[in-house]
C-alpha cells in the first residue's frame, strides 16, 4: 500500500493461474528466444548488446549467471511498471485505450536504443498486454521478454566474440 491506497497493478505481480499459461508461455518463450537469437544484427545492435555480459567473461557460468540475473531484475521491474501499474491505471479508460497508451509509452522508452527496437516494441507491447490481461499476471510477459533479451544477448555476444 502506498499512503493508504493499494499499489496499482499489485494483484498482477502474482502468478495468476500457471496451469492456464505455462504451456503457451513456454512455447512463446522458445519462439522469443529464437527470434532474439536469429534476428539480423546491425552494427548498432552489436554495439548495444550484450547489455550486461562482459566480453572477457563469456562464456563462463558466472558471467551467464550475472547476465540472467541482471536481465531478470531489470525486466521484472520493467514489466511490472508497464504491464502491471500503468496498464492497470489506464484500464478504466477501456482496454483498447489502455493498451494503446501504455504500448506507445513503452515504444517511446525504447527510442534511445534505436528506431528498429522502438518499432518492435509496438508489437511486443500489444502482445505483452494481451498476455497480462488474458492470464491476470505480468509473469507470462516477463518470461517471454526475458527469453527474447537472452536470445538477443547470446547472439550478439557470439557475433562480437567472432569479430574480436
Amino acid at each position: 500500500r502506498t499512503i493508504g491506497s493499494p499499489l496499482p497493478g499489485a494483484r498482477l505481480a502474482g502468478p495468476g493461474d500457471p496451469g492456464a499459461w505455462a504451456l503457451p508461455v513456454a512455447a512463446l518463450a522458445i519462439a522469443a528466444f529464437g527470434t532474439g537469437f536469429l534476428a539480423r544484427k546491425s552494427p548498432a545492435d552489436l554495439a548495444n548488446y550484450p547489455q550486461y555480459l562482459a566480453a572477457p567473461g563469456f562464456p563462463r557460468a558466472s558471467a551467464w549467471a550475472n547476465e540472467i540475473g541482471s536481465w531478470a531484475l531489470y525486466l521484472w521491474a520493467y514489466e511490472f511498471a508497464f504491464r502491471g501499474m500503468l496498464l492497470s491505471m489506464l484500464l478504466p479508460a477501456g482496454v483498447p485505450v489502455a493498451v494503446a497508451v501504455q504500448t506507445g509509452l513503452y515504444a517511446f522508452a525504447h527510442l534511445p536504443k534505436n528506431a528498429k527496437e522502438s518499432a518492435a516494441a509496438l508489437a511486443f507491447g500489444v502482445a505483452a498486454s494481451a498476455m497480462t490481461l488474458a492470464w491476470d499476471s505480468v509473469l507470462p510477459a516477463f518470461i517471454v521478454h526475458l527469453a527474447l533479451a537472452l536470445g538477443n544477448d547470446l547472439s550478439c555476444a557470439l557475433r562480437n566474440r567472432a569479430r574480436v
